[in-house]
Formats: structure tokens, sequence, C-alpha cells
């Protein structure tokens, strides 16, 4: 068993899903840090690969079903302890990854058990990636999971509960921590690695170019919209959001300002009627779709209909043949047949050919 080496860097990345936590373990594997060899397979929803060790997140998802929770990690406990089963696989995760000198792990998972990893692992250093509520509500739909579509504003209380734990740790243990917003990030890349290297004293190279796709991350909703909305109704998420932007250095090193709470006002009247003419818009889509789908059932109903003549045409003519074959069976039974046979075997005997 190798003993494991208290000068190791470890860095642990966590953060509510779809808040850009695949973007960071890319951007570190890149910078030289080890984050897994099983890794997550890319996705529909993440295409250029999740970068999620798959020993910590079914470590992670074990754990959540020993308690009854969704393996996705979609709850509101506020404290998920690790059972006494699981404490041995844990030091076991740890224990594989002894001999590497920079190394850690992804998953957002993680967020829901930061306390347990930073007494388990005292040396660890955690890198806690946020995004605005509007932009991870927005993603999680799209994603469509069932669960949101019977509960949609779960998906805000999900945010919330993910990014107060986060701040509660930051605000714990400042001096394991580096909080930044994905905006950020997706924007300036290298300023991850060099505020990094700076706090922690890491050997941590620059990220190869191209990693970073903005395309990826580009806000698919109007943001003074459904800003506007979280100000007017959940202003506790917003309120969080500005206290985290508080604490995450920008790329150039300065604040995030925080969110204007009337910057969204006047755009109201622009966008107001905007919620009424999407779902127009998608019951006209959902009408054309549907005049598709039955003009496709009624060229499916002719094809059958075809389909059904032809085997009717098929078995009457295999009724037919076998008709034939019960008549020639019946005409070679005769005496006449036989006669008529011996006479063309006498002809043979006698020389003769069968048509003289």
């Amino acid at each position: 068993m190798h003993s494991r080496n208290t000068q190791q860097s470890i860095f642990v990345i966590a953060g509510m899903h779809r808040s850009g936590t695949s973007l960071v373990a890319a951007l570190l594997q890149s910078a030289g840090i080890d984050i897994g060899q099983r890794l997550m397979a890319p996705s529909e929803n993440n295409a250029k690969g999740h970068f999620e060790d798959l020993d910590f997140v079914e470590f992670h998802e074990n754990v959540l079903y020993s308690h009854g929770i969704s393996k996705a990690g979609w709850t509101l406990e506020p404290s998920i302890p690790v059972q006494e089963q699981y404490l041995g696989k844990a030091r076991q995760l740890i224990e594989q990854n002894s001999t590497k000198e920079i190394w850690g792990w992804k998953d957002p998972r993680t967020t829901l058990f930061l306390q347990f990893w930073a007494d388990l692992i005292p040396e660890a250093k955690f890198l806690l990636i946020y995004r605005s509520p509007w932009e991870v509500i927005d993603s999680l739909y799209r994603r469509g999971d069932d669960l949101f579509y019977s509960n949609p504003n779960f998906a805000l209380e999900l945010w919330i509960h993910y990014n107060q734990t986060i701040l509660n740790f930051h605000h714990q243990s400042p001096e394991r921590c580096i909080l930044f917003n994905l905006e950020s990030i997706a924007r300036n890349p290298a300023v991850l690695i060099r505020l990094l290297n700076q706090k922690f004293g890491t050997p941590l190279s620059p990220p190869a170019d191209g990693i970073c796709d903005p395309s990826l991350f580009r806000a698919k909703i109007p943001s003074s919209q459904r800003q506007g909305i979280l100000e007017r109704y959940f202003q506790d998420a917003i309120d969080l959001y500005a206290k985290l932007n508080a604490i995450a250095p920008s790329p150039d090193d300065t604040s995030h300002p925080a969110p204007d709470k009337h910057a969204s006002a006047p755009n109201y009247k622009v966008w107001a009627l905007q919620d009424w003419l999407d779902i127009r818009r998608l019951e006209r889509e959902q009408t054309a779709l549907e005049n598709e789908l039955q003009k496709t059932r009624e060229e499916v109903e002719q094809l059958h209909s075809r389909l059904y003549q032809s085997q009717l045409k098929t078995e009457q003519a295999h009724a037919e043949i076998e008709t034939l074959r019960n008549t020639i069976a019946s005409m070679e039974s005769t005496k006449f047949w036989q006669l008529r046979e011996k006479w063309f075997q006498l002809k043979r005997a006698l020389g003769f050919k069968r048509d003289e």
C-alpha cells in the first residue's frame, strides 16, 4: 500500500449542475492536473465531454441512493452524512491517486459533500464554480428532465441550495477555496490557471487553445427577461448571486458588478408579452407537426392497404397453384392416364419417338 504524499496538490471541482464544471475540468486537465482515467463519455448535453471521474461519481451516487435521494443529486437536504460502510471506499479512492503529484476530480454532486472531503483530505483545495441562476435554470429546462416539468420552481430551489452550500463552505475555509463565475472563465480561461498558481503555488501550465468554446455558454435567452422575473419574484436568488459575485474575481481581477435591480425594469414593456407570443408560436409549431404526423399516418395506412391487397393476390395465386397441383394429381391417378403412360412406354420400347 502506498503512503499518501501530503505534499500533493489535490483539486476538487464542484458546483451546481450546468454551471460549467466540465469546462473547468477540461482546462485543468490541459494545464497538467490528472482528473482521472475512467471519465464519463461525452453526451448530447456535453458534446466535448463531462470530464467526470466515474469512480467518484459512482461513490457519490451510491451514498445518495443509500439515503433515498436521486443519484443526480436533486435534493435540498442540508446535510448528507456518509455512512460508515462507504468510508473505506472513499479512502480507497484517495489511495488510488496517492502516487500522483497533481490530481483532482470533478463531479457536481461533490457540492453536497464538500465538508466530508475537506475533513478526509486536509490538503485538498476547492474550485467552486457558479453560474447565473437564469442560465442554469434555462439549461436544465432545455435538457428536459421530467422532474422540472412537473415542478419548474425546483430548478431554482436547487440552484439556491447548491450555491448557498458553496458560499457557506467558502466562508468557512476561504484559504482552501477559489470561487469563480463561469462567465469570467469563459471570457478569459487563462486567469483561472494564473490565480490557482498564485494562491496555491502550483506549477500549472497555460491551458491549450480551443478548449473553451464561448458559443457553448452563450445565453439561449435574453438575460434581461429572465433576470427580471427572478428579481421580481425570487429576490433571494438574486441576492445570493450578488454575494457570490462580490467574492469571485473577474478576468481583470476586479469585482463583479452586483445585479442592477433597476436595469431590467424599463425592458418589461418590451418583453412582457414575449412568453405569450412564444406559447402561441409553439402552438403553431405543434399544429404543423400534428398535421404532418396525420399526413404520415395516412400515407402509412395507404401502404398498409396496398400491402394487404398484395397479400390477398399472393394468397389467391397460391390457392390457384394448389388447385392445379390437385388437378394434375387427380389426372395422374385415372386409368386413362395410366394407359397413356403405358402406350408411351411401349412406343419407346419399339424405338418410336414419343410424338410419332
